[in-house]
């Protein structure tokens, strides 16, 4: 028997699964070969929404638009972990937002129930023995070890630090129809091979004294093409440009904000370090000294940095010929030698069939089209509200996924379908992805 929370998501009307969810998860397997996800919008305000998210405009800024405004300028699929943003809910009597960013499935009684407690229900069906260990090891939990968002900022984001997270970035040309600037975006990324740790701890130390074009004198400057991907270790200083990004990376919401403004936006010392975990950096670490000791000189100025971690689409043929779509590896490489995640873009032309063979669970986002993808009826709404439950993302599950009979997609819609398949690390043997360079 269910039992319900006494508060559900923000902005959502649908009651909220809370203790036992086994009726949820059984009546999910049941249905479908799928597990639909709801929309989970994240704001930030120290940038501003770019807009290219598929939410109704007058969503982008719930709250009013203006100085440091809240926009929803992220959405994150598939996160099974916190997130660190600081905003609290004006609807919510200022509290923080109600499990901010969180992943949560829908259940054929549309109501809704946390991804974690479905993955906890049964972890092998949902993520298998070998993410199970890695998620151990990593989180000391079960449970996804990565999540996919995407990235829309208003502006070129401000220099920053992942110190334990790596990311993989997506400039899909369906988001980015018309970017700001057309044909030229550029992301600081690392640093050029004559910069020396006296010179990053100068230009660090002018923090609060208008930082920026000290840090990205010492910076490349990298041509980022629309439908091409990159892969980005943790420790790797970078300024993302102001596309609309698809970015799979580790469950870690953690950063660490190098400039000390974001466009307009002044970006305070607390501010900086907010987010910044005590595993990292201790209190007494917390100084400009630590971070360039903790640089990684090698990888960050390394010459064929770029050659090593960019990454252009690759059609992936083994899959191709299992209908009359095509599959297309647009997120790969490896991270510190390491596979991490990858994603696999797919295509299906009106009234076409496919069927996906995968070996392992995947994070699934619609871009386009309607169909039938493992029983379940997808449609992608361009413009949805805050709150609404639309039928566009998904969570395929280990067993589903390496099942022999695959997952079945078919296109009911007069224009192609179109969604990402975003894996974890180490879902594909050596050899069946591409390697970079």
């Amino acid at each position: 028997m269910k039992t319900y929370a006494s508060q559900t998501l923000w902005r959502h009307r649908e009651k909220l699964v809370d203790g036992n969810v086994r009726p949820s998860f059984d009546a999910i397997r049941s249905k479908w070969k799928v597990v639909p996800l709801v929309r989970r919008p994240v704001g930030r305000t120290f940038y501003g929404a770019g807009k290219r998210l598929p939410f109704h405009p007058d969503d982008f800024y719930p709250f009013g638009e203006g100085p440091n405004a809240l926009g929803v300028s992220e959405e994150w699929f598939g996160n099974c972990g916190r997130v660190i943003t600081g905003n609290k809910n004006p609807e919510d009597g200022g509290k923080p937002f109600f499990r901010e960013g969180q992943a949560h499935a829908i259940d054929p009684d549309t109501d809704l129930v946390a991804l974690q407690n479905l993955v906890l229900e049964d972890p092998r069906f949902m993520i298998g023995e070998a993410t199970m260990a890695l998620a151990k090891e990593w989180f000391q939990e079960e449970t996804i070890p990565i999540y996919d968002k995407r990235f829309d900022p208003d502006r070129v984001l401000m220099d920053h630090r992942h110190n334990r997270k790596w990311e993989y970035y997506h400039f899909d040309p369906l988001e980015n129809r018309t970017p700001p600037t057309p044909g030229y975006h550029t992301t600081a990324i690392g640093y050029y091979p004559w910069v020396t740790p006296d010179m990053l701890l100068r230009a660090l130390h002018m923090f609060g004294k208008g930082n920026s074009m000290a840090l990205r004198s010492l910076q490349p400057h990298v041509l980022m093409p629309v439908g091409w991907g990159f892969a980005t270790p943790d420790g790797t200083d970078h300024a993302p440009t102001n596309y609309c990004t698809q970015e799979p990376q580790r469950r870690d919401d953690e950063h660490l904000l190098l400039e000390d403004w974001c466009g307009d936006r002044e970006i305070t010392w607390d501010v900086a370090w907010s987010a910044v975990m005590e595993g990292d950096y201790a209190p007494s670490e917390r100084n400009w000294e630590r971070v360039v000791e903790k640089t990684d000189w090698n990888l960050v100025r390394d010459p064929n940095f770029v050659r090593k971690h960019q990454c252009r689409p690759v059609i992936d043929a083994k899959r191709t010929v299992d209908g009359d779509g095509s599959v297309t590896t647009v997120i790969y490489g490896r991270i510190r030698g390491k596979q991490m995640a990858s994603t696999k873009r797919i295509v299906v032309p009106p009234k076409g069939k496919h069927v996906l063979h995968f070996p392992s669970w995947h994070i699934c986002h619609m871009l386009q089209g309607q169909g039938i993808v493992g029983g379940l009826e997808a449609k992608f709404v361009p413009q949805a509200r805050l709150g609404q439950l639309t039928y566009d993302r998904w969570f395929v599950p280990y067993r589903n996924a390496i099942d022999p009979a695959g997952i079945a997609v078919e296109n009911t819609g007069e224009e192609d379908l179109v969604f990402k398949c975003t894996f974890g690390p180490n879902a594909f043997p050596d050899g069946d992805l591409p390697e970079i360079g």
